[in-house]
């Protein structure tokens, strides 16, 4: 910028201004001087300040509480006291309003105003000056939300909304539930898009909240296309395609009902199918519950066939409690029987546990944790062949316990960049030393252990980590390095003790036919063209 005099005042102003916001507000400029380069074409410009001692905030006075409940007028004055004997700053001034405005907007007074009535100062003994400052509240209206307004196509969703959001009609105003509303919507699988909930007044002049959100098509169309390649030192291999079909209706009648269809193809000679309905707060009560079915095809030696209920009680906006009965069946063909030693059995198991989720967005989060964890015990019956129970001396009926546990965190490092981390941990004991191959866990693939074939592995005790590191693209959209860590232990067929590493890459976009899901692993080793690739679309219509 061209040297003038105007420019020099201008400057001096901005770095006085400087002081005045760290809480220097008797700064002195004893003298300057101005260098000129005529060689150069520049000037310096050189300033001797005194700052003098910052002015502390000593006390502040509100006007118009007394005719407040007591416990407001406590908690604000805590409140206040916490911004006692430091320099009083822009930053500080602004934090204080906020604080103020913050406490009346959790107690019912979301129109607050804060003016400066006075203040006056007083020089202390070693120097320096002491702020005493009176600020006058205008609380506004005392406001109790009398309904909430949702989006027109939406009314279809309003009961059972009103049961997710904990609203009572005539509730006192709570800013900090009201952002908890914000997060509990964006957490919906049925909704998208969720605008900050806005307070008006209608022709009654009763308050109402308005929520506005996107709600996306109710059906869901997912589909993965895998190909396995064969492995590099057998020529005479062919590779084969795996697939996944997943079809959700969601808000079947309204209020937040979902049925959905799976099928998926693990490999050549493995599939599995779901059925599954969600149904919730039952008869009016504050729980959900679901039932369907699981039939698995394991590589052609078994069938399993698994019954389920599923009872959901939701604690908190973040915390549930839930409790699952299973009947399961295992029949295994001759062979499998004979060879790997497999009993006909059935069996009857109860699984217990809860569900944390603070993730601010389900379908790209940014922040957040999900926890469940579950335990469950359940009775198992050998019912044959009987050469089987007869050669192996296999007991009539054993007890079986699981532990199951999920805990992902994710944790923001950068502008839309995100470190993601999965942690997984499942275990099976019985009652009896062996453990058969039918009841073990088995895991490896596109949503385990990525770079390994679907179910490649299985164990009693098992163990795997995901890690990730996201660069965010979109509301939906992202792209990220994986590295995936595993451990399993079994003592039956063979005793066995591994540890697997695999590492790549994903993308998740929007296409023209749905979100587009690609990823590709590589287990620790082996060569490039022995890498898993997995294709996901999932349409919505």
């Amino acid at each position: 910028r061209v040297f003038t005099k105007e420019l020099q005042q201008e400057l001096l102003q901005e770095l006085i201004a400087q002081y005045h916001e760290r809480g220097y507000y008797f700064v002195q400029v004893d003298s300057h001087s101005v260098h000129l380069d005529l060689a150069e074409r520049k000037v310096a410009l050189e300033y001797w300040i005194t700052p003098q001692r910052p002015l502390i905030l000593r006390d502040v006075q509100l006007a118009n509480i007394d005719s407040m409940p007591s416990a407001l007028q406590k908690e604000l004055q805590e409140r206040i006291k916490t911004f006692y004997d430091k320099p009083y700053t822009s930053e500080v001034s602004q934090a204080l309003s906020e604080a103020v405005i913050r406490v009346m907007e959790n107690h019912g007074y979301p129109l607050t105003r804060l003016n400066t009535e006075s203040f006056h100062l007083t020089e202390g003994d070693k120097g320096g000056y002491s702020l005493h400052l009176s600020l006058e509240l205008v609380p506004g209206d005392s406001v109790n939300i009398a309904y909430l307004q949702f989006p027109r196509r939406s009314q279809h969703l309003q009961a059972y909304l009103q049961r997710v959001l904990r609203f009572q009609p005539g509730q006192t105003y709570r800013q900090e539930q009201v952002e908890r509303y914000l997060q509990i919507l964006q957490r919906q699988e049925f909704i998208e898009k969720v605008q900050k909930p806005l307070l008006a007044k209608d022709k009654k002049g009763r308050y109402f909240l308005a929520l506005q959100f996107k709600e996306p098509p109710s059906t869901s169309l997912d589909g993965i296309i895998g190909y396995i390649p064969p492995p590099a030192t057998a020529t005479n291999e062919k590779g084969y395609f795996t697939g996944l079909i997943n079809i959700s209706i969601r808000n079947l009648f309204g209020g937040g009902r979902k049925f959905q269809v799976f099928w998926q193809k693990q490999d050549q000679f493995s599939d599995e199918f779901r059925l599954n309905y969600r149904e919730p707060f039952v008869l009016g009560l504050p729980f959900h519950t679901s039932f369907g079915l699981n039939r698995l095809v394991r590589d052609t030696t078994y069938i399993e066939w698994r019954y389920h209920l599923d009872m959901e009680l939701p604690l908190t906006e973040a915390l549930s409690a839930f409790v699952v009965f299973n009947r399961r069946s295992v029949t295994p063909d001759s062979l499998a029987s004979r060879q790997l030693r497999l009993p006909l059995t059935t069996e009857f198991f109860t699984e217990t546990g809860i569900r944390w989720d603070r993730r601010d967005n389900p379908r790209n989060p940014r922040h957040g944790v999900h926890f469940e964890i579950g335990f469950s015990i359940g009775s198992q019956k050998n019912k044959g062949p009987l050469y089987l129970l007869k050669e192996d001396s296999l007991p009539g009926s054993v007890s079986l316990r699981r532990l199951r546990s999920n805990l992902t965190v994710y944790l923001p490092t950068y502008k839309n960049q995100v470190l993601t981390n999965h942690l997984h941990l499942e275990m099976v004991d019985k009652n009896i030393p062996e453990i058969q191959q039918s009841d073990q866990i088995w895991f490896g693939g596109a949503t385990s252990v990525r770079g390994y074939r679907e179910s490649q592995f299985f164990g009693e005790k098992v163990f795997w980590a995901n890690s990730e590191y996201r660069f965010l693209l979109g509301p939906i959209a992202r792209f990220f390095l994986f590295v995936d860590n595993a451990y399993f232990t079994r003592s039956f067929p063979e005793k066995l003790e591994k540890w697997l590493l695999s590492y790549g890459l994903g993308l998740r976009f929007s296409g023209p036919l749905g979100v587009v899901q690609v990823d590709f692993g590589l287990e620790r080793g082996a060569p490039f063209q022995e890498g898993k690739l997995h294709f996901r679309l999932i349409n919505e219509f």
